[in-house]
């Protein structure tokens, strides 16, 4: 379970000191959590993982808790925080409602380990929820093309992309779920640049990987 630590911890640095990339990711903070409000009841568990401060935390009704493979400075292993990585979730089997991916799916050299721990700890009919800022022009097809050429010939990189161990794409995410029993649901918002795709979990699994 490789992690960029070093490459992630500096990029987060470099950001943190840019006001207007600050602005920007609370804009997004927001977005998503009215995203996850309207899926959510006030009684349901969310684990995100992937969660970097836990700043959405402050955003949502449902109860929170989250994972990240590094340990922010300003984060204890509190009730809502534990170091930990997607491939291996530190909790139970059936212990959450939804299971939130924000911005950090390209994080993951393998998908399917991810998918598998997500079906595990999630309660039944319980949802994967990911989603990704991707700019105004997004389409999945075309997104496809891009990735390849990011990850090949290293065309359009930008400053997240040295963090990334892989380049997945929404046809791919989607394909891989429903190897793992999940029913897909896809959307993207052009005005926010970013889409949502929620995968729910079902009894029935196709296959295993």
């Amino acid at each position: 379970m490789e992690v960029k630590a070093n490459e992630i911890i500096a990029v987060r640095k470099k950001l943190s000191e840019d006001s207007l990339v600050a602005d920007q990711a609370l804009q997004h903070h927001k977005w998503v959590a009215e995203w996850i409000n309207s899926l959510a009841k006030d009684s349901d568990s969310i684990l995100e993982i992937g969660c970097g401060n836990c700043k959405l935390r402050n955003y949502l009704k449902a109860r929170y808790v989250g994972i990240d493979p590094i340990k922010h400075g300003e984060l204890s292993d509190e009730e809502y925080f534990r170091v930990g990585q997607g491939e291996a979730v530190p909790y139970p089997a059936e212990s959450f409602d939804l299971i939130l991916i924000k911005d950090a799916i390209n994080y993951f050299s393998d998908i399917a380990p991810v998918l598998r721990e997500a079906s595990r700890v999630l309660n039944n009919n319980g949802s994967l929820l990911l989603t990704e800022s991707v700019g105004k022009k997004f389409h999945p097809a075309t997104q496809v093309i891009k990735n390849l050429l990011k990850k090949y010939v290293g065309v359009g990189r930008n400053i997240w992309d040295s963090t990334y161990l892989n380049w997945h794409s929404v046809y791919f995410l989607i394909r891989s779920a429903k190897r793992f029993g999940f029913d897909s649901e896809f959307k993207y918002v052009k005005e926010e640049s970013r889409y949502y795709l929620v995968l729910k979990k079902t009894s029935k699994r196709q296959s295993e990987i």
